[in-house]
């Protein structure tokens, strides 16, 4: 028993068959095109998220170094008003000046505490011109 198939049969067979290879592959070059699609919205919100971060990080960089250049004026000003303030030696040497000065004054007052005492014996002596008492 043979089974007669005509040309027009295999060539029908073989088009129906091609016919749904290229259907499926149409199909799956859809599907990777809708996939690709929504990967790149994917990717699209991803990246306008990522966008938004870096602006934001922008943002504070840029308050930050506004705000570290007023710390450094602000440290460049101790800076330059603490190179006026003396240091220990420079605090021992005022101490001794001061003691030096405070010694000159009382050997001072001593000798203007002789000139007054000896100006009061000139004035009673004045005064009285020269009576004993």
């Amino acid at each position: 028993m043979m089974i007669e198939i005509s040309f027009w049969q295999v060539v029908s067979l073989l088009l129906t068959f091609f016919g749904g290879v290229m259907g499926f592959w149409k199909f799956v070059e859809a599907r990777k095109e809708k996939v690709r699609d929504e990967d790149q919205k994917h990717m699209d919100t991803r990246f306008s998220a990522l966008d938004a971060a870096i602006r934001q990080t922008g943002e504070h960089v840029n308050s930050h170094a506004t705000r570290l250049t007023a710390v450094e004026k602000d440290v460049d000003y101790v800076k330059r008003s603490l190179e006026h303030i003396p240091d220990k030696r420079e605090f021992a040497e005022l101490q001794g000046d001061l003691k030096a000065v405070k010694v000159a004054q009382d050997a001072l007052g001593r000798e203007v505490g002789t000139i007054r005492s000896s100006l009061v014996r000139i004035e009673d002596f004045l005064l009285n011109r020269g009576e004993k008492r």
